[in-house]
């Protein structure tokens, strides 16, 4: 059809698509219901990607602040305002360090007397001044010993950050030597990491199974066996890297991660209530809906099925993707589920249909 079009009329329409494929959005935005305790209704969902992707991304900058980091901070410092201005739209960003192999609940073997295993230097919000404050926090200082405390690091990050409901999240690691696993285990870490579903990109300022890729208690090649479990990648061999090779290479790896999707789809209802409704999703889209570029758009289905009369507001949409659907649905109101607007318009348009074939009738009957 687009070849047919000519002139003014195609150039407008390439025009609206643009503006259109570009943005966020779930269609149809809005959704209400009456149901009944038992009932259920399935709603048929587009989503459309932002043209960078993912449009709702939490990232923390993890960092370890031995002495041997020295030039590798200095390199993060300096590049921080860069590295901070690229990032994609709605990015709320986190700081924090480590030294050592000490846990919140105390000093393990390995562990400095006085040197805290982790800090957090910004707490994460979209607040990117504060970002900014917490790097030029981190500094190059003591250690002690070789293993440091990458994993009990993470295990922190993941389980006290207020990570935001269906947000993209990404840890920037940066490193140089291998983790303790006394406090916490690579196995922990990456539950840890995966269960509140963070991404992790592994900067190691040395190669491929050395510095954070080596062997500790049992756990070989650390870093990239923690990227691959949590679907991310690690980065080798860039301390040589000047400041501005530094950022871009900073930045083309939380680029690359947040370009593309596997789209997760999910509500905020539980967030909000213990129960009454209950939700299965499905995508119905023939390309499916893993690695779905920035622009793309994708259909799903979600269910939903009433357990316990009440009134619920909340809202659906996919991790990483800005736009979600507000839905508002009683049950027990004593109603039938309410069409959505397509619905409607397919019943109207029964109704006319059955209208002109009765209208049709009379007029044969009078001839």
């Amino acid at each position: 059809m687009r070849g047919k079009l000519q002139g003014v009329a195609a150039a407008a329409l390439a025009v609206v698509f643009a503006s259109t494929a570009q943005a966020q959005s779930i269609d149809p935005a809005t959704f209400s219901a009456t149901m009944e305790v038992g009932e259920s209704v399935t709603i048929h969902k587009t989503i459309t990607l932002a043209s960078g992707g993912a449009d709702l991304v939490d990232l923390f900058m993890l960092a370890d602040n031995t002495g041997s980091m020295g030039g590798i901070i200095n390199n993060a410092k300096n590049g921080a305002s860069a590295i901070l201005g690229a990032l994609p739209t709605n990015t709320w960003v986190g700081v924090g360090d480590y030294l050592g192999d000490c846990s919140e609940s105390g000093l393990a073997a390995g562990c400095l007397q006085g040197y805290v295993g982790y800090r957090q230097d910004a707490a994460l919000s979209g607040d990117l001044a504060a970002a900014q404050t917490g790097i030029n926090a981190w500094r190059a200082t003591g250690g002690g010993d070789g293993p440091e405390g990458n994993f009990d690091a993470m295990r922190v990050v993941s389980e006290n950050t207020s990570w935001r409901t269906g947000s993209q999240r990404l840890m920037v690691w940066f490193g140089d030597a291998v983790s303790h696993t006394e406090s916490t285990t690579m196995a922990e870490a990456i539950a840890a990491l995966n269960a509140e579903g963070i991404t992790v990109i592994a900067f190691n300022s040395y190669g491929a199974g050395t510095g954070i890729d080596g062997t500790y208690g049992g756990d070989a090649f650390q870093a990239s066996t923690v990227a691959s479990a949590t679907g991310g990648a690690m980065y080798t061999n860039f301390t040589s890297l000047s400041g501005s090779a530094f950022v871009d290479a900073v930045n083309d790896a939380i680029g690359s991660a947040t370009s593309t999707l596997d789209l997760v789809f999910g509500t905020d209802f539980f967030d909000i209530y213990a129960g009454g409704l209950s939700f299965s999703f499905t995508c119905t889209d023939v390309m499916g809906c893993t690695g779905v570029e920035g622009g793309e758009s994708r259909t799903f289905d979600v269910t939903i099925t009433a357990l316990a009369e009440g009134t619920y507001d909340f809202t659906i949409g996919a991790d990483g993707v800005a736009a979600r659907e507000t839905d508002h649905i009683v049950v027990g109101g004593g109603g039938a589920v309410v069409p959505e607007p397509s619905t409607w318009l397919m019943l109207a348009t029964g109704l006319l249909g059955l209208g002109f074939v009765a209208w049709k009738r009379r007029e044969e009957e009078m001839v």
